[in-house]
Protein backbone atom coordinates (compact mmCIF):
# COMPACT_ATOMS: atom_id res chain seq x y z
CA UNK A 1 0.00 0.00 0.00
CA UNK A 2 1.12 3.35 -0.93
CA UNK A 3 1.43 6.35 1.45
CA UNK A 4 2.54 8.98 2.48
CA UNK A 5 2.54 11.59 5.45
CA UNK A 6 1.05 14.87 5.44
CA UNK A 7 -0.09 17.00 8.17
CA UNK A 8 -4.01 17.66 8.38
CA UNK A 9 -5.37 20.86 7.34
CA UNK A 10 -9.19 20.35 7.06
CA UNK A 11 -12.31 18.19 8.02
CA UNK A 12 -14.36 16.17 5.62
CA UNK A 13 -18.05 14.29 5.89
CA UNK A 14 -18.45 10.80 7.50
CA UNK A 15 -17.25 7.85 5.46
CA UNK A 16 -20.52 5.93 4.18
CA UNK A 17 -21.44 2.24 4.37
CA UNK A 18 -21.99 1.38 0.71
CA UNK A 19 -24.20 -1.62 0.09
CA UNK A 20 -23.54 -2.70 -3.53
CA UNK A 21 -26.35 -6.05 -3.05
CA UNK A 22 -28.26 -6.42 -6.40
CA UNK A 23 -25.83 -3.97 -8.99
CA UNK A 24 -24.28 -5.37 -11.67
CA UNK A 25 -22.37 -2.75 -12.89
CA UNK A 26 -21.33 0.46 -10.71
CA UNK A 27 -18.79 3.14 -11.80
CA UNK A 28 -16.78 5.54 -9.95
CA UNK A 29 -18.84 8.95 -9.24
CA UNK A 30 -15.50 11.02 -9.26
CA UNK A 31 -12.07 10.34 -11.31
CA UNK A 32 -9.99 8.12 -9.29
CA UNK A 33 -6.40 9.49 -8.27
CA UNK A 34 -4.09 7.52 -7.15
CA UNK A 35 -2.23 8.06 -3.69
CA UNK A 36 1.14 7.59 -4.81
CA UNK A 37 0.48 10.00 -7.53
CA UNK A 38 -0.92 13.00 -4.89
CA UNK A 39 2.06 11.97 -2.86
CA UNK A 40 4.77 12.13 -5.55
CA UNK A 41 3.37 15.77 -6.07
CA UNK A 42 5.55 17.16 -2.73
CA UNK A 43 1.88 18.37 -1.45
CA UNK A 44 2.10 19.66 2.06
CA UNK A 45 -0.94 19.46 3.37
CA UNK A 46 -3.94 16.48 3.45
CA UNK A 47 -6.69 17.21 0.84
CA UNK A 48 -9.70 17.39 2.43
CA UNK A 49 -11.14 14.38 1.00
CA UNK A 50 -9.02 12.08 3.05
CA UNK A 51 -9.37 13.74 6.28
CA UNK A 52 -11.05 11.47 8.77
CA UNK A 53 -13.43 12.86 11.87
CA UNK A 54 -11.15 13.13 15.08
CA UNK A 55 -12.40 10.08 16.92
CA UNK A 56 -11.89 7.94 13.50
CA UNK A 57 -8.19 8.57 13.53
CA UNK A 58 -5.00 7.12 14.75
CA UNK A 59 -3.91 8.01 18.52
CA UNK A 60 -0.95 6.87 20.95
CA UNK A 61 -3.01 6.83 23.41
CA UNK A 62 -2.46 3.27 25.08
CA UNK A 63 -5.93 1.65 25.97
CA UNK A 64 -3.88 -1.51 28.05
CA UNK A 65 -1.14 -2.80 29.31
CA UNK A 66 -1.49 -6.17 28.72
CA UNK A 67 0.50 -8.18 25.97
CA UNK A 68 -2.02 -10.02 23.15
CA UNK A 69 -1.65 -13.56 23.54
CA UNK A 70 1.24 -15.20 21.50
CA UNK A 71 0.96 -19.25 21.19
CA UNK A 72 2.96 -21.74 20.04
CA UNK A 73 1.12 -23.68 17.74
CA UNK A 74 4.36 -26.45 17.28
CA UNK A 75 2.52 -27.89 20.77
CA UNK A 76 -0.64 -28.97 18.62
CA UNK A 77 2.01 -31.82 17.13
CA UNK A 78 3.14 -32.80 20.42
CA UNK A 79 0.51 -35.02 22.20
CA UNK A 80 1.92 -33.92 25.63
CA UNK A 81 1.39 -30.17 24.66
CA UNK A 82 -1.65 -30.51 22.43
CA UNK A 83 -4.20 -30.19 25.38
CA UNK A 84 -2.44 -27.37 26.84
CA UNK A 85 -2.06 -25.12 23.07
CA UNK A 86 -5.83 -25.75 22.71
CA UNK A 87 -6.38 -24.75 25.85
CA UNK A 88 -4.30 -21.82 25.36
CA UNK A 89 -6.20 -21.07 22.26
CA UNK A 90 -9.58 -21.10 23.86
CA UNK A 91 -8.92 -18.80 26.48
CA UNK A 92 -7.23 -16.46 24.55
CA UNK A 93 -10.85 -16.28 22.27
CA UNK A 94 -12.55 -16.00 25.38
CA UNK A 95 -10.95 -13.72 26.59
CA UNK A 96 -9.48 -11.13 23.95
CA UNK A 97 -11.21 -12.27 20.59
CA UNK A 98 -7.90 -13.00 18.96
CA UNK A 99 -4.33 -13.48 19.06
CA UNK A 100 -1.22 -14.06 17.74
CA UNK A 101 0.40 -17.30 16.82
CA UNK A 102 4.24 -18.52 16.23
CA UNK A 103 5.59 -21.75 15.15
CA UNK A 104 2.32 -21.53 12.48
CA UNK A 105 3.76 -23.47 9.69
CA UNK A 106 4.71 -21.16 7.15
CA UNK A 107 8.83 -20.20 6.94
CA UNK A 108 9.94 -16.76 7.54
CA UNK A 109 11.37 -16.73 4.23
CA UNK A 110 8.02 -17.45 2.73
CA UNK A 111 6.61 -14.53 4.42
CA UNK A 112 8.91 -11.57 3.27
CA UNK A 113 9.01 -12.99 -0.02
CA UNK A 114 5.36 -12.33 0.32
CA UNK A 115 6.05 -8.52 1.46
CA UNK A 116 8.89 -8.17 -1.19
CA UNK A 117 6.83 -8.68 -4.23
CA UNK A 118 4.17 -6.93 -2.77
CA UNK A 119 6.75 -3.57 -2.42
CA UNK A 120 7.89 -4.33 -5.99
CA UNK A 121 4.41 -4.38 -7.50
CA UNK A 122 4.05 -0.94 -5.69
CA UNK A 123 7.25 0.68 -7.26
CA UNK A 124 6.41 -0.43 -10.22
CA UNK A 125 5.81 3.05 -12.65
CA UNK A 126 1.75 4.25 -12.39
CA UNK A 127 1.56 3.50 -15.70
CA UNK A 128 2.01 0.06 -16.01
CA UNK A 129 -0.44 -0.25 -12.49
CA UNK A 130 -2.93 1.92 -14.10
CA UNK A 131 -3.46 -1.32 -16.66
CA UNK A 132 -4.54 -3.54 -14.05
CA UNK A 133 -7.55 -0.32 -12.43
CA UNK A 134 -10.44 -1.56 -10.76
CA UNK A 135 -13.77 -0.89 -10.81
CA UNK A 136 -16.55 -0.89 -8.11
CA UNK A 137 -18.14 -4.08 -9.39
CA UNK A 138 -15.80 -6.35 -7.90
CA UNK A 139 -12.65 -4.05 -6.85
CA UNK A 140 -10.54 -7.00 -8.35
CA UNK A 141 -7.42 -5.16 -9.66
CA UNK A 142 -5.09 -1.62 -8.46
CA UNK A 143 -7.18 0.98 -6.66
CA UNK A 144 -7.37 3.69 -4.55
CA UNK A 145 -11.00 3.86 -3.11
CA UNK A 146 -13.35 1.86 -1.64
CA UNK A 147 -17.46 2.53 -2.16
CA UNK A 148 -19.54 4.79 -4.54
CA UNK A 149 -20.85 7.97 -2.41
CA UNK A 150 -19.69 10.82 -4.25
CA UNK A 151 -17.80 13.01 -1.73
CA UNK A 152 -17.52 10.04 0.84
CA UNK A 153 -13.84 10.37 2.89
CA UNK A 154 -11.22 8.11 1.29
CA UNK A 155 -8.51 6.43 2.86
CA UNK A 156 -5.23 7.49 2.39
CA UNK A 157 -3.60 4.78 0.17
CA UNK A 158 -3.67 2.29 -3.06
CA UNK A 159 -4.33 -1.67 -2.52
CA UNK A 160 -4.39 -4.25 -5.23
CA UNK A 161 -7.43 -6.50 -4.54
CA UNK A 162 -7.97 -10.29 -5.82
CA UNK A 163 -8.96 -13.52 -4.40
CA UNK A 164 -7.72 -17.10 -3.95
CA UNK A 165 -10.59 -19.09 -2.61
CA UNK A 166 -13.16 -20.56 -3.92
CA UNK A 167 -11.14 -21.48 -6.92
CA UNK A 168 -14.20 -20.73 -8.93
CA UNK A 169 -13.42 -17.19 -8.71
CA UNK A 170 -9.81 -17.02 -8.31
CA UNK A 171 -8.84 -15.71 -11.61
CA UNK A 172 -5.19 -15.95 -11.49
CA UNK A 173 -5.01 -13.93 -15.01
CA UNK A 174 -6.01 -10.94 -13.07
CA UNK A 175 -3.23 -11.13 -10.41
CA UNK A 176 -0.28 -8.96 -10.97
CA UNK A 177 1.93 -10.28 -14.00
CA UNK A 178 5.16 -7.86 -12.71
CA UNK A 179 6.63 -8.45 -10.75
CA UNK A 180 7.76 -12.05 -12.49
CA UNK A 181 7.70 -13.33 -9.24
CA UNK A 182 4.47 -12.41 -7.93
CA UNK A 183 2.10 -14.92 -8.71
CA UNK A 184 4.05 -18.32 -7.97
CA UNK A 185 4.90 -16.18 -4.48
CA UNK A 186 1.67 -15.44 -3.36
CA UNK A 187 -0.20 -18.69 -4.98
CA UNK A 188 2.52 -20.15 -2.49
CA UNK A 189 1.54 -17.54 0.76
CA UNK A 190 -1.84 -18.09 0.17
CA UNK A 191 -1.76 -21.62 0.29
CA UNK A 192 0.22 -21.72 3.35
CA UNK A 193 -2.36 -19.67 4.94
CA UNK A 194 -5.19 -21.81 4.17
CA UNK A 195 -3.22 -24.42 6.00
CA UNK A 196 -2.92 -22.36 8.73
CA UNK A 197 -6.63 -20.86 8.76
CA UNK A 198 -7.96 -24.79 8.51
CA UNK A 199 -5.55 -25.88 11.26
CA UNK A 200 -7.44 -22.90 13.53
CA UNK A 201 -10.83 -23.61 12.46
CA UNK A 202 -9.99 -27.51 13.57
CA UNK A 203 -8.93 -26.58 17.13
CA UNK A 204 -11.98 -23.92 17.77
CA UNK A 205 -14.56 -27.04 16.23
CA UNK A 206 -12.94 -29.05 18.88
CA UNK A 207 -12.60 -26.40 21.79
CA UNK A 208 -16.41 -25.91 21.53
CA UNK A 209 -17.29 -30.06 21.21
CA UNK A 210 -17.63 -30.14 17.60
CA UNK A 211 -15.97 -32.43 15.01
CA UNK A 212 -13.01 -31.13 13.59
CA UNK A 213 -14.28 -30.22 10.15
CA UNK A 214 -17.62 -28.18 11.60
CA UNK A 215 -16.28 -24.99 10.79
CA UNK A 216 -14.39 -25.67 8.18
CA UNK A 217 -17.35 -26.87 6.30
CA UNK A 218 -19.51 -24.14 7.45
CA UNK A 219 -17.47 -21.62 5.68
CA UNK A 220 -17.75 -23.55 2.82
CA UNK A 221 -14.55 -26.03 2.44
CA UNK A 222 -12.46 -24.92 -1.16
Amino acid sequence: MASGKVPCCDSASASSVINMLGKDKLEWPESVQSVQSIAETGIKCLPTKYVRYEEERPTDHVLFEEHIPLIDLSGLDDDRRRRKTMEEISNACKEWGFFQVMNHGMSSDLLQAGTDVSKMFFHLPLEEKQKHANDPSTYVGYGSRVGVEKGAILDWGDYYYHHFLPSSIREEHKWPSQPLEYRPTMKEYCSGALKLSKTLLSVLSQNVGLPPTTLEEAFGGN
